[in-house]
Order: structure tokens, then sequence, then C-alpha cells
């Protein structure tokens, strides 16, 4: 299963995405709303974790869900 994560703090990234792989999930890491839109317009995701406070855009991860919504339709999000 390939998930997006999107998350901008590296030290909870890195032991999530440590555990996630290590039950052979790949991990699509990225860091803000722009590079989180450009991936989900660029693979075919199965789940999306999304943070709620990014550093670009208006700062809430729960403005990016329509645009989710439309490039992978169905997807589930956890945020």
């Amino acid at each position: 299963m390939r998930i997006l994560l999107i998350e901008d703090e590296a030290e909870f990234v890195k032991a999530l995405r440590s555990a996630l792989e290590r039950d052979r999930f790949v991990v699509d890491w990225v860091t803000s709303l722009s590079l989180a839109s450009e991936a989900s317009r660029s693979r075919v995701h199965e789940l999306v974790l999304l943070d709620r406070t990014l550093p670009d855009g208006d700062g809430d991860g729960l403005g990016l869900i329509p645009q989710l919504r439309v490039d992978t339709p169905g997807v589930p999000i956890i945020v």
C-alpha cells in the first residue's frame, strides 16, 4: 500500500515512517501543501495522512482535502 504522508515535523515523520515501512507500506513524504498537491497528481496513493498545521498556504491542511478528493477520489484521508 502506498501512503502519502503530509507532515512538516521531521522527528515525528522519522518514527512514523520507520514503523510504516517496517510493515511494508510505501511512504511518500512531503512537507508542504504545495508539495502535497504535486504528489497527489503524480502518483496514486491508497491512504493520505494529513497534518493540519503546515508551513505554506493558509497553514491548515484541511484546505487541501477538496483537491485530494478530485485527484484521488475515494482515497481515505486521516487528519
